[in-house]
């Protein structure tokens, strides 16, 4: 008996989530429907890709509704068993009000692993084929992705240093190129060319049309060169410089962008305030579940007015989320606490509701 009403309770959870969840989903799905539709219908693009488009925004969509969906369920369930008198049946059987309420929050945390796993290998690829098939195919943008840079120097790794007027990631191929070699501190040599492409046969950089000069006892000696097959083998791919888009990366390769990007000397401020957030976005659930049960069991008002009051702290805190985010990747706020800090917030403000209404 004393397991069978925590799994009634948590039972309860899964049906309001779903629906939520499908409700919720439709809305911003059949919203993007008509608000796309017409630049299709412009475009000339068949049904096919806009159908496509679509299918491919789909797990973007959900993954950004799930945190309200979890609130709903909370707010369902919970107000239902108040409704039919079970909550006070429950309590006079002995359970204590933390213990009926813990198979929701266990709801919740199921929740926010799912939730994290669609944003870590399901949302990031597809959100990405959906922006190429509207950007490239729609829109006839060939670097939407933000892959060519110009008049731009970075570290190439031991004591390397390039700069380029123009640099294409996605071709590997640079053009006015200066790549100064250090060796203990000095400079030993520079290659200065018109030109530098990627030779992935023998993973070389091969300048063309150009100079080298090399520093002995700090005397230069300059020679010039149609080919220069040089010793440089930093892969183009591992030079971060394409554009960061935010729902289309996981946090694993978010990780590994950041450490690419210190390598190189590159800010990563945007990019670690990404990876809190990200994080942040999928423990909103539990939090989610915390404020439901807060506002349902302290406010001693109507159902309707109660699920109003938790709907709104629930926008609120999603609100706070994403400001913060726009101000860690501003450099306003440290990106630890722009992600996490909207969370720590309301998880005390919850907290501290859930203690005035002796739940814990």
């Amino acid at each position: 008996m004393t397991k069978i009403f925590p799994r009634y309770i948590a039972v309860s959870f899964w049906g309001p989530f779903l629906f939520g969840l499908g409700i919720f989903t439709a809305l911003i799905f059949f919203g993007t429907l008509f608000d796309k539709l017409n630049i299709f219908m412009r475009a000339g693009s068949n049904l096919n890709l806009f159908v496509k488009y679509l299918l491919c925004q789909l797990p973007y969509y959900i993954a950004q509704v799930i945190p309200m969906a979890t609130l709903l369920a909370v707010l369902f369930s919970l107000g239902e068993f108040i409704k039919t008198g079970e909550w006070k049946a429950g309590q006079a059987g002995g359970y204590r009000p933390l213990t009926m309420v813990m198979p929701l929050l266990l709801c919740s945390l199921t929740v926010a692993i799912f939730h994290f796993a669609l944003i870590e290998f399901v949302s990031p690829a597809l959100y990405l084929q959906s922006q190429k098939i509207y950007h490239s195919e729609l829109k006839g943008k060939t670097d939407w992705e933000n892959r060519l840079r110009r008049n731009i120097s970075f570290f190439a790794g031991g004591e390397t240093f390039i700069s380029a007027n123009v640099f294409n990631g996605k071709n590997g191929s640079m053009k006015k190129v200066v790549a100064d070699i250090y060796k203990d501190g000095e400079l030993n040599m520079e290659i200065s060319a018109q030109k530098a492409h990627w030779d992935r046969e023998n993973k070389r950089w091969i300048f063309s049309n150009g100079a080298l000069t090399r520093y002995i006892e700090n005397k230069p000696l300059t020679k010039s060169f149609d080919v220069y097959k040089s010793e440089l083998s930093f892969h183009p791919e591992k030079l971060v410089l394409e554009g960061l888009v935010a729902d289309g990366i996981s946090i694993r390769k978010l990780s590994e962008r950041i450490e690419k990007l210190r390598l190189i000397g590159f800010s990563v401020i945007a990019e670690k305030t990404l990876l809190y957030s990200k994080i942040a976005f999928a423990l909103s659930n539990f939090v989610m579940a915390m404020l439901g049960i807060m506002v349902i069991l302290s406010l001693k008002a109507s159902k309707m007015f109660s699920m109003g009051i938790a709907i709104s702290l629930g926008f609120v805190l999603w609100a706070f989320m994403t400001i913060s985010s726009s101000a860690g990747a501003a450099e306003v706020l440290s990106p630890f606490w722009a992600g996490f800090g909207p969370l720590f917030l309301f998880f005390l403000i919850a907290l501290y509701g859930m203690r005035r209404a002796r739940i814990i």
